[in-house]
């Protein structure tokens, strides 16, 4: 920030602005990918974030938030990945659930298997996804909310709650609301 002339000691300033820029091209960084990138590049890492770049623009997939507290890259990394339903581990990121990654619901049959163990739990599963997006600073609660349902209800109408607090379009909240609350849905 620059001011045109000096500022007496003790005077407030505020100031708003429009996000971090791409050093090279000078758009602003919205990509969840490029977010991860910047993060990364502060701490002197060199991830390759290409392959959730190409996910995140596919869906048109924008993030914006603020970096204010003093957190490790991993944990700044999974703020803003988890707001969009990506998973990462080191050096690369993925939307999840997402078209690329397969179902995870197999058809096997005696022949195809020596052991098996099959198990159930209810404790990841819901009908009702109710999102809430776009975090306020000033209140520390999100903004807006969508509320998805699963056709058919397969669990008592069963809800669950999320927060992705770095989205901030109902587009994009229902972009990704959607996959996640058809993996809740899903057969098991």
């Amino acid at each position: 920030m620059h001011f045109a002339a000096p500022v007496p000691p003790g005077s407030e300033v505020s100031a708003a602005g429009t996000g971090r820029r791409d050093d090279t091209t000078g758009e602003l960084i919205t990509n969840p990918a490029d977010v991860a990138a910047r993060i990364c590049a502060l701490a002197g890492r060199d991830d390759d974030w290409s392959a959730l770049r190409a996910e995140c623009s596919a869906l048109d997939l924008t993030v914006a938030g603020r970096i204010v507290d003093r957190l490790a890259v991993k944990a700044q990394i999974d703020a803003v990945l988890q707001s969009v339903g990506a998973i990462w581990a080191h050096g690369m990121g993925r939307l999840y659930p997402s078209a690329a990654t397969p179902s995870p619901v197999l058809d096997l049959d005696w022949s195809e298997v020596d052991q098996i163990e099959v198990s159930a739990s209810l404790t990841d599963t819901a009908d009702v996804l109710r999102l809430a997006y776009d975090r306020s600073d000033a209140s520390g609660r999100a903004q807006h909310y969508i509320e998805l349902t699963a056709s058919p209800v397969r669990y008592g109408g069963l809800s669950v709650e999320v927060e992705y607090p770095w989205l901030r379009t109902p587009a994009n909240a229902e972009a990704i609301g959607r996959p996640v609350l058809q993996r809740l849905n899903g057969e098991r």
